[in-house]
């Protein structure tokens, strides 16, 4: 008897290390204790569409710390019926392979890299899916519906941290201030083609962070969503399969336990996605004046003439108009179809009467006009992003300037340059602290600054020397160009006072702030439930909470 429970209690113990050996041949050796990544950026854009559809755009950044990302990045849907639309690296613009998996209660999207992604690099996703019966009624509110959203979370044996997490979702066509509820309350609220829009930003969170983003608007605003009695029925066949096998899943769930282990092993590093909100990230591309009235806008400054005295320093150097006199300000257009004019300087030179001078009204054309082409331009990318992008082009132009080497290099820079330098507020008075130092003026400064002197009534004189050679200082050059602006700008002033109103108007009709400190014009809103019902919860939070995890490998 003795000897039988010692051979019984002696062949448990080989099981158990035999069962012990089988799981610890399945768990990697390095992958798991060497990968660490990083979420440098974590955006989410959903567009709710008037049809039901959800529109969904993800900007996933990965950044390796240790090991390395050699084949995929998945991320989460939230929901079983999605359909990709767009996969692509923004580094590279390059389409890359993916794979759509539905496995149970799981739904993601692999997308396939291009090339590793190695220790110190990251790397940019762009996905953009269409998510149907994502919107749900509202049982809470009565006559609304709405969705919850939870940005992904991540694995913290991978993932260090989150940096920065930002989501938007745009409400349908129609839906006013007073008719949507949300939870939490909005960090800020802007508008997106004529569509209300909801912000929230977050940042330096723990990997694991889940943020519950819902939103509740009325019914007829969108054509389809899933009724409450459908997921009731729905939830009562779930309780009543769960009640049934219960006692069975009593006994399995050992069994199951070491099959997830094993599971989850052979995943090798698990990594969650990243969603991003104005997805595609900073817009480049803008010209100067594009750049300039972005950032004013942003910031909402109103200095109206600084914009028109740009699009008239491209004028002029485009050789489309000619200054003929400062006081009045009167202007000649002498190429109305020069090589390059943009869409608003073709506007601008409408305004320009026969006598020279600026037909008021028309000056409003030309801010209706540069207020479509940026919002069209910034569609879909991130404001804040995008202003100290262009802020940040602005100080290294200043910098090219201040540290050239010599002279005539400061001189091309200034040149090349001023465009940009023009959207500083403090263009004037750092222009004037430009040394005192006549330089050659030869062909090549010609091709930069020709210009000033072929179409306005300058007072900078050139300094003749042997044969054909002639040279400028820099110091009057440059006061001569701050006169000329600051003289312009003045008189373009006075030519927007009567039409102020109407140009406010246009610059202030949609707030396209984006920061979560800026001041709130509206008031806050009544937050709905942790979802926007229990249905909701069910369908929603459940598939966003344990759907919405991806991995890298």
């Amino acid at each position: 008897m003795i000897k039988m429970k010692y051979f019984d209690t002696k062949l448990r113990f080989l099981i158990a290390i035999l069962v012990l050996s089988t799981i610890l041949c399945y768990i990697p050796r390095s992958h798991s204790q060497s990968n660490k990544f990083c979420i440098e950026k974590e955006w989410c854009l959903l567009i709710i569409d008037k049809s039901g559809d959800v529109y969904l755009t993800y900007n996933l950044t990965v950044s390796v710390l240790s090991g390395a990302i050699k084949s995929y990045v998945t991320v989460g849907m939230p929901v079983k019926s999605f359909e990709v639309i767009e996969v692509r690296e923004l580094e590279t613009d390059t389409k890359i392979n993916y794979e759509s998996i539905i496995e149970g209660d799981y739904y993601a999207v692999k997308m396939l890299v291009s090339s590793p992604i190695y220790t110190g690099k990251s790397r940019t996703f762009i996905l953009r899916v269409v998510l149907h019966d994502f919107i749900y009624e509202d049982k809470d509110n009565p006559g609304n519906v709405g969705l919850l959203f939870i940005p992904s979370w991540w694995d913290t044996n991978v993932f260090m941290e989150i940096k920065d997490l930002r989501v938007e979702i745009v409400l349908p066509e129609g839906v006013s201030s007073g008719e949507f509820k949300c939870t939490p309350p909005y960090d800020n609220i802007l508008r997106v083609d004529d569509k209300i829009a909801l912000y929230w930003e977050r940042s330096n969170l723990a990997p694991d962070f889940k943020f519950k983003v819902g939103v509740s608007f009325p019914s007829k605003y969108v054509s389809h969503y899933v009724k409450a009695e459908e997921e009731d029925i729905f939830s009562t066949i779930i309780e009543l399969l769960i009640c049934t096998i219960a006692p069975i899943l009593a006994l399995l769930i050992p069994f199951i336990a070491v099959a997830m282990f094993i599971y989850n092993a052979r995943k090798f590093a698990y990594e969650e996605p990243k969603l991003m909100i104005e997805a595609l990230g900073v817009r480049k591309g803008l010209t100067a004046v594009e750049a300039a009235y972005l950032i004013m806008k942003y910031e909402g400054r109103k200095d109206y003439s600084r914009i028109l005295t740009m699009i008239l320093f491209s004028l002029l150097k485009k050789g489309a108009v000619t200054v003929t006199s400062y006081k009045p300000l009167r202007l000649k257009v002498v190429k109305e179809n020069a090589v390059g004019l943009r869409y608003y300087e073709y506007e601008f030179l409408r305004a320009i009467r026969p006598d020279g001078s600026l037909d008021s009204n028309i000056l409003v054309d030309v801010f209706e006009a540069l207020d479509r082409g940026v919002r069209a331009k910034m569609r879909g990318y991130c404001l804040r992003d995008t202003v100290n992008h262009y802020k940040s082009i602005v100080a290294r132009a200043w910098r090219q300037v201040q540290e050239a080497g010599t002279p005539e290099i400061q001189l091309k820079e200034l040149g090349e340059n001023l465009e940009w330098l023009l959207i500083d507020p403090e263009f004037d008075n750092k222009l004037k602290t430009l040394p005192e130092i006549y330089v050659p003026f030869d062909y090549y400064y010609r091709l930069y600054w020709d210009w000033y002197w072929t179409h306005t009534p300058t007072s900078v004189t050139l300094r003749r020397g042997e044969g054909e050679a002639t040279s400028v200082n820099i110091r009057e050059l440059a006061d001569g160009v701050a006169s000329f602006f600051e003289t312009a700008t003045n008189q373009i002033a006075t030519q927007v006072e009567s039409v102020a109103d109407k140009i406010a108007s246009i610059f202030e009709k949609e707030s396209i702030q984006a920061s979560s400190k800026t001041t709130r014009s509206h008031r806050s809103v009544t937050c709905v439930c942790a979802c926007v019902s229990c249905a909701c919860v069910c369908a929603c939070v459940s598939c966003a909470c344990a759907c919405a995890s991806g991995g890298a490998g």
